[in-house]
């Protein structure tokens, strides 16, 4: 379905009402297969939701390694930070 979407011409970085785009959500579940497609058809890595929360931050909070070592590979910044202040290390 997704590809299909894509094909269609889908933007990747369609983001919720809480500014949380389809990578955040894929990453803060721990859904690999779909962040590496959206990373490979170009959702933006770093894009933060409304909160701040970047993929990067959701799958580490949620102790998703393997798409939170997809995301650094991808180029995803450490060092961005929620509101709160919490960051992808805290």
């Amino acid at each position: 379905m997704a590809k299909l979407l894509r094909a269609k011409g889908a933007n990747v970085d369609h983001a919720d009402n809480g500014g949380a785009i389809p990578l955040i959500m894929n990453s803060k579940n721990g859904h690999h297969k779909m962040a590496k497609l959206l990373l490979a058809n170009g959702a933006t890595v770093d894009k933060a939701a409304d909160n701040n929360a970047t993929p990067l931050i959701t799958s580490s909070q949620n102790d998703h390694q393997a798409v939170a070592k997809l995301l650094l590979a991808s180029g995803a910044k450490v060092d961005q930070a929620l509101n709160d202040g919490a960051t992808c290390e805290t």
